[in-house]
């Protein structure tokens, strides 16, 4: 079963390009939850593509997407206050 790269909410049917989870809200059809999204590749991407896509995060029109199978963290206030949180328990194994 497909599932959100960003929230891992169970995903059914086909992914179109305005697809949004019906979890989180984020659109599906991005660069980003692509399983060719690849950085630091030619456009960042493992498919042989013709055209940049600027904005790896928003809906694109991509022929060669498929749903990542990879978790992915989201970009916003949480990933920085887990961050913090995982940072400050790994400093707190050193102190003396």
């Amino acid at each position: 079963m497909k599932s959100c790269p960003y929230c891992n909410a169970p995903i059914d049917g086909a992914i179109g390009r305005q697809t949004v989870c019906p979890k989180c809200g984020k659109s599906l059809h991005t660069c980003k939850a692509c399983r060719f999204y690849h950085p630091g590749d030619h456009y960042d991407c493992l498919e042989d593509i013709d055209e940049q896509v600027d904005n790896k995060s928003a809906q694109n029109f991509c022929d060669s997407f498929m749903i990542s199978e990879n978790h992915l963290f989201p970009d916003d206030g949480d990933y920085a206050l887990r961050h913090d949180k995982d940072k400050a328990a790994f400093d707190a194994l050193f102190k003396i």
